[in-house]
């Protein structure tokens, strides 16, 4: 069956210019680094926050460390909230 309703999300010929390859890639490309850049300093920070917490952890002695060490390590790769809960609960601070 052929549907004649012209579809609006396609641009018609006489209106716009034809897209090559090397304009839609400069555009989107462009547009795209920002975001990019963003992405990577965050998953940097989120690796340098879980290398921290992983260091922590095996620095430290097993009677300053809430619960077994061994139960840490698997929760450090959960993003963020492992080595979150690791620093906010994980370590015993004496009554000062």
């Amino acid at each position: 069956m052929t549907s004649y309703i012209k579809n609006p999300a396609t641009p018609s010929s006489s209106t716009s210019r034809p897209v090559t390859a090397a304009t839609s890639a400069t555009s989107a490309g462009i547009a795209a680094v920002p975001l990019r850049l963003g992405g990577i300093v965050l998953g940097l920070v989120q690796f340098a926050f879980a290398f921290l917490a992983a260091w922590d952890l095996a620095q430290r002695d097993a009677d300053e460390v809430r619960g077994p060490k061994l139960a840490w390590v698997p929760a450090l790769f959960l993003n963020w909230i492992g080595p979150a809960a690791y620093f906010l609960f994980g370590i015993r601070h004496e009554d000062r």
